[in-house]
């Protein structure tokens, strides 16, 4: 199984003073006056699931306020301590960015030799990953149908090529609107906890998924360690045109929840993608 790194932004190099130091400040704590960086949050940013091998980049960067229509800097204005924002005295920069302009990081670091060959995975913030994510296969032509529940599946030839669905709004208030029926080559069921594509598949189909019963088994309690690695196992078809990743996986597999493990999420996302790319291929489309 591929190694999943986690960078959160940590090095432990010396540097020159000059190159940071603490920015003008109203009020200095005891503990402010320790910062430096090299002591800038070394250890695991979660102790109880700390990775065997793992990279830190936190410390001092290259940085650049500019205006919102510039496309890069043309220069580096100087040296900034991450993880702290730019408008702190701990950043060393101590200025407010504003609306109008924008924050560019920038520094180089070298992939240990061990590595090589191995999934590297850049993990920073959350939201911001998300949303880099989110754009990028709308600009892939991907489609988001936003606050909506399903409904029902549509099954031709003992293959799932469909679901129905509609907005949630219209279930929680049991207005009668026609839901809308949507055509796909393959499902992905990524639902999460809830599996509304293959819980409702089960209600009118019956246990007729490769589970050991053939039913949703439903995760078991926490365990992220063993719930990350299995997020990975479980990625595969569960019926004849439907795949699970992410959480789903887990949850019709009844392997333990993850809790908030990022990583395995997006590289269980990242082999469902790969298994219906081969299919395709596979089929000449």
């Amino acid at each position: 199984m591929a190694t999943l790194i986690i960078f959160f932004l940590t090095w432990k190099v010396g540097f020159a003073q000059t190159e940071w130091e603490i920015a003008d400040c109203p009020v200095y704590t005891e503990w402010s006056k320790k910062v430096a960086p090299g002591n800038i949050f070394t250890e695991y940013p979660r102790p109880q699931l700390e990775r065997e091998e793992w990279l830190n980049l936190n410390g001092l960067w290259d940085y650049a306020i500019i205006p919102a229509d510039m496309d890069k800097p043309a220069k580096w204005d100087g040296k900034i301590l991450v993880p702290f924002c730019a408008e702190s005295a701990l950043s060393g920069v101590g200025r407010e960015v504003g609306p109008e302009n924008r924050l560019w990081y920038h520094r180089t670091f070298e992939i240990p030799g061990t590595w090589e060959g191995r999934n590297i995975l850049n993990v920073q913030r959350d939201v911001e990953t998300v949303a880099k994510l989110l754009s990028g296969a709308l600009s892939e032509g991907a489609k988001v149908f936003n606050v909506i529940s399903v409904d029902d599946t549509l099954i031709i030839d003992d293959r799932v090529c469909g679901f129905v669905i509609n907005w949630s709004p219209v279930n929680t208030t049991n207005l009668h609107v026609d839901p809308l029926t949507i055509r796909a080559k393959y499902v992905i069921e990524a639902t999460g906890h809830p599996l509304e594509v293959l819980n409702r598949f089960c209600q009118k189909k019956g246990k007729l998924l490769n589970t050991r019963d053939g039913d949703v088994q439903w995760e078991e309690p926490m365990d992220s360690s063993q719930g990350e690695k299995l997020c990975l196992e479980n990625t595969k078809e569960v019926y004849p045109g439907v795949f699970v990743t992410g959480m789903a996986a887990n949850a019709v597999y009844g392997s333990p929840r993850m809790g908030p493990v990022f990583g395995g999420m997006l590289m269980s996302g990242k082999k469902v993608a790969e298994q219906i790319i081969e299919r395709l291929q596979q089929e000449g489309q």
